[in-house]
């Protein structure tokens, strides 16, 4: 019978909140059902769930599909659409064609801040759905404007290009993302320079450029949202130029500058000293670098590194200068009219809604990486726990407060009883009994409460902390793949390089001419390229592999001949080189010195493509990959450390004093390749000596 109220009062709930305003608000509608289904969902009462769920999609014209993701096991546990005739079929799959006719919308169902699992909705654009509330002004300025004009620019990849005429990008993304949580049609405009587009803006011919700086000029023409994307300016010289390393060596050269940029104006206002070569995009701004007509160019990194990635442009590097803290983390910002200021703020609220995963898609889509908004995750989850605690003091303060009430009125009762009353009530065995089990079941209250508030506060910790690790693993994972690609777009303009790329064939013609290995004296062009550009490569080992997997070249000079490289990295990596891949050799102990090494191998490519031989160069694990792992910290005193499936540990540690004291390392050993994760039986800082040798001991 209870069982039956509860189902009857949810379906009223939800059936009341669903259907008595027709409103577009599909993101009220969800957070409804959201809300009526939690309490079936946590107990699992997947009849309850199904029920609520039947009536939302009976009563709502442009939701066709719901599914219900578990959060624990990851796993659909409902599923139901509607056919063409609008009967609902509950508990079956939801048919791929059907999911590909429609759109998604997501919502977490939620208990107390306990996440149980995802809500998906399938909707069909049946009329103008909207996720925001607008005011009575913005919704009919919406009415009369239902689709808005993009501009939309040429190259300024990877946030806002064309390709074949097509808008795409990180910023396309994002304000069709904005504008299908408002209900706008969008229609995109290209095929003008930037200045013109901003022209245009102005007088109207388009409302929206959806990737703008802010600049005080611009205000007095343009109003912008909030910014929804920041990241460093580069400066780029050509690989040839060893006298700039930083804005104060400009003075009198010749710097690239994209016509009307905020970027530019900036540094037009800022630096009168530098002679400025303005160009109409930033491929010309690079080329012009390349070509010698300018002796640098300024932009911001993420455009720069997907442009070199794209265009094969091999002699350009990167010059890290502080004084570009000025320009340091420009934000992006959508931009509209002045006398549309009715639209941003429609973009603004449309913004809100964009949650942080969905950003982060999009940024992964286009940049390789989330790492601005895994961080804030985290910051919201850290945010959400300390709100739950708060919320739980309140409720304990409050219990508090009332038994303080209750006695507090017990005492006024009963100073108004004479006491010839009292003595006699107190005196009763009655009384004395009622009294031990009042204040006994008090106590157990007490005790029950503070039970459930500190059970509660530790599953949220453990949930906090474990969505911090979870975010840190993911932002360590992104860094370490940036720096990666770094290393790999550097290696593949070094591989393509005609100097040593000839000097390398040379040698091999030489060798097969000969039949062995020639000395050093014979190769000397090779040594000189190296020792020409090792600024840009360090001072570290290199090493040059024919396809008999021997070294034909190598700063140390008694490896040339030999096949060393063999005993310390594994021939598949060379063999992936050799079939055109940059390859990331993880760390190695080098069998002559015992000290780790880690080497990036590519392949060195002739014009025609063939490629006839592998380069390989040596990093140093604790001035690069260790170095990306102190980064990602949790907390103010925690560290990140890798490992590889093996447990073996792959970066540097700063505890190797502490390690040689408690003998898991010898003296002169670093723990780099020499820790392994095992269990010893007890902690052996605190002077527990393990019974067994360190190989038989369990890994964890």
């Amino acid at each position: 019978m209870k069982r039956v109220l509860i189902t009857l009062l949810l379906l009223l709930l939800t059936a009341t909140s669903l259907t008595a305003v027709q409103s577009p608000d599909l993101k009220g509608r969800a957070d409804k059902l959201a809300r009526a289904i939690s309490v079936p969902f946590y107990s699992y009462d997947m009849d309850t769930v199904a029920l609520v769920i039947e009536t939302l999609t009976r009563d709502n014209e442009s939701i066709r599909a719901v599914d219900l993701v578990d959060a624990n096991s990851e796993k659909v546990i409902f599923a139901g659409y509607k056919r063409d005739d609008d009967s609902f079929l509950a508990d079956v799959p939801i048919p791929d064609v059907l999911k590909s006719e429609l759109q998604l919308f997501t919502i977490p169902v939620l208990l107390e801040q306990e996440n149980l699992g995802l809500l998906r909705l399938y909707y069909r654009d049946v009329e103008a759905i909207s996720f925001v509330s607008l005011t009575s002004e913005e919704l009919a300025w919406f009415k009369a404007n239902p689709e808005i004009i993009i501009g939309n620019e040429n190259d300024w990849p990877p946030f806002d290009f064309a390709k074949d005429s097509k808008a795409m990008g990180f910023s396309i993304d994002f304000i069709e993302l904005v504008a299908k949580k408002v209900g706008f049609k969008t229609k995109y405009i290209n095929g003008y320079t930037w200045v013109e587009l901003v022209e245009k803006l102005k007088a109207g011919e388009i409302d929206v450029l959806p990737a703008i700086y802010v600049t005080e000029e611009r205000k007095a023409h343009y109003a912008f949202t909030s910014d929804y994307f920041s990241q460093p300016s580069v400066m780029v010289v050509n690989s040839s130029n060893t006298e700039i390393k930083s804005l104060d060596d400009l003075s009198g050269k010749r710097l690239a500058a994209i016509r009307g940029f905020a970027l530019t104006d900036v540094m037009v206002e800022k630096h009168p000293e530098i002679e400025f070569y303005l160009v109409d995009a930033l491929i010309d701004g690079l080329l012009a670098v390349s070509t010698g007509q300018a002796d640098a160019f300024i932009d911001s990194i993420g455009n720069v590194s997907y442009l070199t990635q794209k265009n094969y442009i091999p002699n350009l590097k990167f010059v890290s200068d502080e004084s570009l803290d000025e320009m340091q983390n420009p934000a992006l910002h959508i931009g509209v009219s002045q006398n549309q200021k009715i639209l941003r703020d429609i973009l603004e609220k449309g913004m809100r809604e964009v949650t942080i995963d969905e950003k982060m898609v999009i940024a992964e889509r286009w940049l390789g990486t989330s790492d601005q908004w895994s961080e804030k995750k985290v910051a919201e989850v850290e945010k959400g726990v300390k709100e739950s605690s708060s919320h739980n003091l309140v409720w304990i303060a409050g219990a508090i407060l009332v038994t303080i009430l209750a006695l507090f009125l017990l005492g006024v009762l009963l100073s108004r009883t004479n006491k010839s009353d009292k003595a006699i009530q107190f005196g009763t065995k009655a009384f004395r009994w009622s009294t031990i089990l009042v204040l006994g079941l008090f106590i157990s209250i007490v005790i029950l409460a503070s039970w459930l508030t500190l059970e509660k506060n530790k599953q949220k910790i453990i949930s906090g902390v474990e969505n911090n690790l979870r975010s840190t693993l993911q932002t360590t994972q992104e860094r370490m793949h940036l720096w990666v690609v770094e290393k790999q777009n550097f290696l593949s303009q070094f591989g393509k390089n005609p100097q040593l790329v000839a000097s390398v064939d040379e040698l091999n013609q030489k060798n097969n001419l000969y039949g062995h290995i020639v000395g050093n004296f014979d190769q000397s062009k090779v040594p000189a390229f190296f020792v020409q550009n090792k600024a840009d490569l360090g001072n570290f080992q290199y090493l040059v592999v024919d396809r008999d997997k021997r070294i034909i070249a190598s700063n140390e000079r008694e490896l040339v001949g030999t096949n060393y490289l063999i005993a310390n990295v594994q021939a598949a990596f060379i063999e992936q080189a050799f079939h055109g891949e940059i390859v990331f050799v993880p760390p190695v102990k080098l069998k002559s010195s015992n000290l780790p090494a880690m080497y990036f191998a590519a392949p060195l490519q002739k014009a025609d493509g063939q490629i006839i031989a592998v380069m390989l160069l040596q990093i140093d694990p604790a001035k690069g990959f260790s170095k990306v792992l102190q980064f990602s910290r949790v907390g103010e005193s925690g560290e990140s450390y890798a490992f590889n499936d093996e447990g073996r540990l792959l970066s540097e540690s700063r505890f190797d004093d502490d390690l040689r004291q408690i003998g898991l390392i010898d003296a002169g050993e670093q723990g780099i390749l020499s820790i392994e994760i095992r269990d010893p039986g007890g902690n052996m800082v605190e002077g527990f000596q393990p019974q067994m040798a360190r190989f038989e001991q369990p890994r964890l």
